[in-house]
């Protein structure tokens, strides 16, 4: 059983899901710390905090998506059964892991776990997973104590901040498409294991406290723009439906936002002002990277891809 933490300019939060992981009752983890080429030299600071075999220093910043894969690869290579993503800035429960280890070992269908996660309170259900996991599996709730709330449930898409992954729907359907690069990378990985048949599952017990460290410090321009291409590429690679007719609602949804903007329903024009300049770059991420996006999907049906 692997954890993966990547670190990007995280340090103090990094150095803090380390301790939660550390506290895990789940004897036998071992716990995997890649620094993505963070240029605040924290990468440097973690290789003298942690053990030789706890830490990775990769050359150069690809993303939530490369940088995890590269976690992957070194797990699945190490033997891993089960593969658990943890960002920096979650803080996961004790018991939690073993919960999950004895999940999966009892449901082979299973391809992917969340716990419910909440905000720094404990209880307070992160408003981000309320609205994306689960009320679109059909639960309303605003705290993870509600009785309402079953023990387990299924949902259509899960959140990549604590993803635990058996190995076996990893050799089955690869990991992250690093055309993501960040956001959205984690649902795209979702939609592809419920492809191959592997069902998505949330439990309430040992909820993950997801602190949100970046948000609350702001988002860049940068991270706009990964946000909203992602949406693009999210229609793009959708199995279900003809590469064909996705390009070609893309391609509108593209025109309409340029030159009218996004609707207020509409992500991420619900979370930030993208004026004309971040849907150019966009769309043109896109016509760049076309061919590629092609190939993805294409693999990507087939099985095992980007580990």
């Amino acid at each position: 059983m692997w954890a993966l933490v990547l670190n990007f300019n995280s340090l103090d939060d990094t150095l803090g899901c380390v301790a939660a992981l550390r506290a895990s009752d789940y004897p036998a983890l071992h716990i995997l710390v890649l620094d993505n080429a963070s240029p605040d030299c924290s990468g440097q600071r973690l290789q003298t905090a942690l053990r030789e075999d706890e830490f990775v220093q990769l050359p150069a910043n690809t993303g939530y998506a490369g940088g995890n894969n590269a976690g992957i690869r070194r797990a699945l290579a190490g033997g891993a059964r089960y593969v658990f993503i943890v960002n920096p800035d979650a803080r996961v429960a004790s018991q939690c892991i073993g919960h999950f280890v004895a999940l999966c070992e009892a449901d082979p269908g299973i391809g992917a776990l969340n716990s419910i996660e909440v905000e720094r309170d404990g209880v307070t259900i992160d408003s981000f997973f309320a609205r994306s996991v689960m009320a679109d599996a059909g639960i309303t709730a605003l705290r993870a104590d509600e009785p309402q709330i079953p023990s387990e449930f299924a949902a259509p898409r899960l959140f990549g901040a604590a993803l635990f992954l058996p190995s076996r729907a990893i050799e089955r359907v690869g990991g992250f498409d690093p055309l993501y690069f960040a956001y959205w990378e984690e649902f795209d990985l979702c939609r592809r294991l419920q492809w191959h048949g592997y069902k998505l599952l949330v439990s309430r017990a040992a909820p993950v406290v997801h602190l949100r460290t970046n948000e609350h410090r702001g988002v860049s321009r940068f991270v706009v723009f990964l946000r909203l291409k992602s949406t693009y590429l999210e229609r793009l690679k959708d199995p279900g439906v003809r590469f064909s007719v996705a390009l070609r609602f893309v391609a509108r949804k593209f025109w309409r936002q340029l030159l009218h903007g996004g609707a207020r329903n509409e992500y991420p024009f619900t979370l930030h002002e993208i004026d004309r300049g971040l849907v150019l770059r966009s769309g043109w991420w896109v016509l760049r990277h076309i061919g590629s996006i092609r190939r993805h999907r294409q693999l990507e049906i087939r099985g095992r891809a980007h580990v």
